[in-house]
């Protein structure tokens, strides 16, 4: 018996990925929380940043930042 599984391509939601906008005052931490509850922090922030190619920490107002599916 074989048995497959779909590509990634097909398992991606169609469209654009969603993003947000940071507003004044915003962190990578409550941005995470804001719109990844499901996530423990540090997770959040990581994905945050690995989505977003940031080395660092800081985000700037007017920034757009490209958030996971699903989030």
């Amino acid at each position: 018996m074989l048995f497959t599984t779909a590509s990634r391509a097909e398992q991606l939601p169609a469209g654009p990925p969603p993003t947000i906008v940071v507003r004044s005052g915003d962190t990578l931490w409550d941005i995470a929380a804001r719109e990844m509850p499901g996530r423990h922090g540090q997770a959040g922030v990581d994905e945050l940043r690995r989505l977003n190619g940031i080395s660092g920490y800081g985000v700037h107002p007017g920034d757009v930042l490209i958030l996971p599916y699903g989030s």
